[in-house]
């Protein structure tokens, strides 16, 4: 479902963060907001802005543990993704066309072998936005007082992850949200595993930094965990004086035509 963008929007606000799990040897979770690419462990949320144009995008990645090289798999496809800037691309055909760069990467090295990767994404452009996910990596609103929380956790009978950047089945990214939240979260998987639904819906609910919250909550956390709270999704309203300004110039102009 494509919804129409307030064209009074023009930045949006991003909270973000990247830790490494206590039990994990590499860091395997990639972030990508905007042009901006982030592979390294932040000592805490970060804040910025960016301009919104013809299209924005941001993304939360998680190499797949036990694969191999999946920090390489998390990292190309954030690159990827981080690089594509043409807003007729759809967002699957963009996923899949990651997917296939992720799968030829994985057939030039045997270390590389089988590496894939989560997303969680947020694609936003003049047509409308689009939050679609790959994986166990989700993202996160609050509706009605209630969290709701979406990725495709689809797995084999051995437990392997179907969806993911880098496996076959990689075409079928589901569209997670219809709706347009005033603050949306996308994670990995591992805020999931070292919070409750409870501790995210609160952190949602906070009027000041949901991610400063969550920094702390995942402070001891097994695995890694990459977080983008995005802020100012709903169009910011005019002030009465610029209201008050168009109702008089529509009042001249009716006037004008009068004979």
């Amino acid at each position: 479902m494509q919804l129409e963008l307030g064209k009074s929007v023009t930045q949006v606000r991003l909270i973000f963060f990247l830790r490494q799990g206590r039990r994990r040897v590499n860091l395997e979770d990639a972030l990508c907001l905007g042009p901006l690419v982030v592979v390294g462990e932040t000592q805490g949320p970060l804040e910025m802005c960016l301009p919104l144009s013809e299209l924005f995008s941001c993304a939360v990645l998680d190499g797949v543990g036990g694969r191999r090289a999946g920090e390489v798999a998390s990292s190309l496809a954030a690159l990827r993704f981080a690089a594509n800037a043409d807003p007729d691309i759809k967002g699957h055909d963009l996923l899949d066309g990651i997917s296939a760069d992720v799968m030829r990467m994985s057939l030039t090295n045997a270390s590389y072998e089988g590496m894939c990767t989560t997303i969680a994404v947020l694609r936003w452009s003049a047509k409308g936005w689009l939050v679609s996910s790959a994986g166990d990596s989700s993202a996160y609103a609050v509706r009605d007082g209630h969290l709701v929380d979406r990725n495709t956790l689809d797995v084999d009978a051995h437990g392997l992850l179907l969806r993911c950047l880098g496996r076959d089945t990689a075409n079928e990214p589901s569209t997670l949200l219809g709706w347009r939240p005033p603050t949306l979260l996308l994670a990995t998987d591992g805020l999931r595993k070292a919070t409750s639904n409870g501790d995210i819906r609160a952190a949602l609910a906070e009027d000041g930094t949901p991610a400063c919250h969550l920094w702390e909550l995942t402070s001891q956390a097994d695995d890694d965990v990459g977080v983008i709270v995005i802020n100012s999704l709903e169009p910011k309203m005019p002030s009465d004086e610029v209201i008050d300004q168009v109702r008089r110039r529509h009042l001249l102009r009716r006037q004008r035509r009068r004979p």
